[in-house]
């Protein structure tokens, strides 16, 4: 987040910052807008040196459809996968996605 861009820091300003991050990853397209932005928690992970300095909001954002495609193909692959289907993945994922995902998706993952 880039604090010096908001003489206010409020909701408004988190939900701008979040949009800037996603839109820096993805872009929406044939009408692909965002329907929604929920605030659902903060993560705090001490287990790495990087996140004892840093805290996460976990939001749960809503589309209007699943046009979206990534901006740095060359960095990196997105697909859409169904929520029962991402304990598969689990283990590939980076430590603040392992804490969120049984949240979101209401599931236990060992």
């Amino acid at each position: 987040m880039k604090p010096g861009s908001s003489k206010e820091l409020n909701e408004q300003y988190l939900e701008d910052e979040l949009k800037r991050e996603l839109f820096e990853e993805v872009k929406l397209l044939h009408g692909c807008a965002i329907e929604g932005i929920e605030f659902i928690g903060f993560i705090n992970d001490d287990t790495l040196p990087v996140s004892r300095v840093h805290i996460g909001l976990l939001y749960d954002i809503r589309l209007s459809n699943k046009h979206v495609v990534v901006n740095e193909t060359d960095k990196m692959t997105a697909e859409w996968i169904d929520k029962p289907d991402l304990a598969e993945y689990y283990e590939e994922m980076e430590t603040w996605t392992k804490i969120a995902i049984p949240i979101i998706c209401d599931f236990a993952v060992y």
